[in-house]
């Protein structure tokens, strides 16, 4: 299916391109919530070709070439502890009528030089839970 690709921003596909894609499972049998879902599903949050990671402007585009769902983009800009703060409370945006879990964090940008002692390329990401999640699943210590 990759082959029909083409390139990505400056990621030339290739046949034989190592593709990795992060996602989360959801739905029943996986996690408590459910997020609306009747099965499992996968939303992808991250890319990365070889040893690039896809920036944020075409993972969309790789995405649905894929016809990978992709986590919801809830805001987008420099980062600001009072932004996260603002989106991680509330409903979920995925479905159901559920409290949100809360927000994932990740940079924008080329993470090429991020590299740990063991040499692999990292890509910095964090999550925020939700003050209900925490209360709900007894992590509020």
């Amino acid at each position: 299916m990759l082959d029909d690709v083409g390139p990505i921003a400056s990621v030339p596909l290739k046949p034989h391109s190592r593709v990795r894609v992060f996602s989360e499972a959801i739905g029943p049998g996986v996690k408590k919530l459910h997020y609306g879902a009747g099965s499992p599903v996968a939303r992808a949050f991250d890319i990365r070709v070889e040893e690039t990671w896809i920036d944020e402007d075409h993972k969309d585009e790789l995405l649905k070439s894929v016809r990978l769902d992709r986590v919801p983009i809830l805001w987008r800009g420099r980062f600001d502890p009072e932004v996260v703060e603002t989106y991680r409370q509330g409903n979920t945006t995925l479905g159901g009528s559920h409290i949100r879990e809360g927000v994932v964090i990740t940079a924008v940008g080329d993470q090429s030089k991020r590299t740990t002692d063991l040499g692999d390329s990292i890509r910095p990401i964090l999550k925020a839970h939700s003050d209900a999640f925490l209360k709900k699943f007894g992590m509020n210590d």
